[in-house]
């Protein structure tokens, strides 16, 4: 809620389901990372990741 009266998020945006996503991701880096090693993987994870606050939302913002 700071971060959308901030101005730093989008109003439209579906702040539950962001901090949800991002736990998600979170987890899955961390296994990941354990599992493989694979730096690279990793970052293209968090990369394509970090890209949905670039992407419009459903309604369009």
């Amino acid at each position: 809620m700071r971060a959308q009266a901030q101005g730093q998020l989008e109003p439209g945006r579906d702040i539950r389901a962001l901090a949800r996503f991002f736990l998600a991701t979170r987890g899955a880096i961390a296994l990941m990372h354990r599992a493989t090693g694979n730096l690279e993987a990793v970052r293209d994870i968090a990369k394509v990741a970090l890209s949905v606050f670039d992407a419009p939302t459903a309604n369009g913002t």
